[in-house]
């Protein structure tokens, strides 16, 4: 019989894996408003809704809540949001204290 944690035992429960929870936990991290366009998306005009994905906020939810911040501005100024590949690119920039607005800019016009 294998050793469930906790996060395999409420897995289990609702029919999900533990890396799925896992993920949720971790978007706790997240400023409230990236965590509003995980959960209901954002409308930027007639033309834009926005959305962010699970496995791309996991990743910003590693940044510091002021890059966060940065982030969330450069979407909405962009009316674009980070693709997961962007999202790992803004945290290695980020920990190596090379992001800015133009830089953000610069990846979300990719």
């Amino acid at each position: 019989m294998s050793k469930l944690t906790s996060a395999g035992s409420v897995g289990k429960v609702n029919n999900d894996s533990r890396e799925k929870v896992r993920r949720y936990i971790r978007l706790t991290n997240l400023i409230p408003e990236l965590l509003q366009l995980v959960d209901d998306g954002f409308i930027h005009d007639k033309r834009t809704y926005l959305t962010l994905g699970i496995t791309t906020a996991v990743e910003l939810s590693y940044l510091s809540k002021d890059v966060q911040k940065l982030v969330y501005y450069t979407i909405g100024y962009e009316a674009a949001t980070p693709s997961y590949a962007q999202a790992l690119r803004i945290r290695k920039l980020a920990e190596k204290k090379k992001l800015d607005f133009d830089v953000l800019e610069k990846i979300l016009c990719e």
